[in-house]
């Protein structure tokens, strides 16, 4: 966390960089980069995990739309 002193009436401003889907896409990198013995890509998913997670989700589109067609009848139904 990065604290900044404003003024009199308000003493700090905090700014978290971090964040759940920050850390939900860090960890999906990962163990995507691990699975496939990508390690050399770690760093580049520590910095940036928005960017490799959305790039490999757009290069394996049909996959996702496969996934979710099949996946988003049963959550209606509430079978998981």
């Amino acid at each position: 966390m990065n604290y900044q002193k404003v003024g009199e009436g308000v003493k700090y401003i905090t700014q978290i960089y971090g964040g759940n889907l920050r850390y939900v896409l860090l960890g999906a990198g990962l163990s995507y980069a691990i699975e496939r013995k990508d390690y050399e890509h770690i760093p580049l998913i520590c910095l940036f995990p928005s960017v490799y997670s959305g790039y490999h989700l757009f290069k394996r589109r049909d996959d996702v739309k496969t996934w979710l067609k099949y996946f988003c009848p049963r959550a209606k139904r509430g079978i998981w």
